[in-house]
């Protein structure tokens, strides 16, 4: 009988030497699951920044867009407002042009009827 008890406490102690062994594993296993959670939440957490950053980096793009667009548009008023006062100092130059012409020859018709009457007398 002390033979039996001494296989039975012998194959307690090897089973509970496997139980410890497999709870060792399991409590290996468990903290490879926990370090691929935080690995699993730090990307996670990484790609909604990064999606974060490219939208917000969209916008900024679409709003540099418009403001460019804007300033374009803009920029063609002014060029025509520019073109028009143009035209209108030409046509205003060609005016004087014309009056200084006008004036040059009614002067000469002046003084051709000033000599003539000076020739008279």
């Amino acid at each position: 009988m002390a033979a039996l008890d001494k296989k039975e406490k012998f194959s307690a102690q090897a089973m509970q030497t496997r139980i410890d062994n497999i709870q060792q594993k399991m409590d290996q296993l468990m903290d490879v699951i926990t370090r691929y959670e935080q690995e699993r939440n730090n990307l996670d957490q990484f790609i909604e920044d990064a999606d974060s950053n490219y939208q917000a980096m969209v916008e900024r793009i679409n709003v540099n867009v418009k403001a460019a667009k804007d300033t374009y548009e803009a920029l063609k008023g002014v060029k025509a407002g520019l073109e028009k006062t143009l035209q209108q100092m030409t046509d205003m130059g060609q005016n004087i042009a014309s009056t200084i012409e006008d004036a040059t020859d009614a002067a000469k018709s002046v003084i051709k009827a000033a000599i003539k009457v000076d020739s008279v007398l």
